[in-house]
């Protein structure tokens, strides 16, 4: 298994988000995160979410497929993953704490990482949309 770990400019992004996560066939697994008013530490925490989410997923039998459909259907929802039907929501919250304890580790203030999290995700949208 191969895990390669991307920034994308905003409009390549697959949908409206700020992280994603892919296995591929050969079981490789892909995340990406948007680009975004550079901030190494927040990038390194979405992707450190969307790996912890994407191998609970797996391990639990939840396909990608699936989770992004949920995502796509829910464009309203501030964090898609949150939402009660979401079919990956308790993966989903095993991540968001494991992302909080190495924001905590690295100094980063849980409600400024939450902001760029937010303008990150905006941006995509934004130039998905155009």
């Amino acid at each position: 298994m191969k895990v390669t770990l991307k920034t994308l400019p905003p409009e390549m992004m697959r949908y409206p988000t700020t992280g994603d996560w892919q296995w591929f066939e050969n079981g490789d697994l892909l995340i990406t995160v948007t680009e975004h008013k550079k901030h190494d530490r927040s990038a390194f925490l979405v992707m450190l979410h969307e790996l912890v989410e994407a191998f609970l997923c797996k391990d639990a039998g939840i396909a990608e497929e699936d989770v992004s459909a949920f995502d796509i259907a829910h464009p309203d929802a501030p964090e898609p993953g949150d939402h009660p039907d979401a079919p990956y929501k308790r993966q989903h919250e095993i991540a968001t704490e494991v992302e909080k304890i190495v924001a905590s580790a690295l100094l980063r203030d849980w409600d400024d990482h939450e902001e760029w999290v937010q303008e990150a995700g905006d941006a995509v949208e934004d130039a998905l949309s155009s």
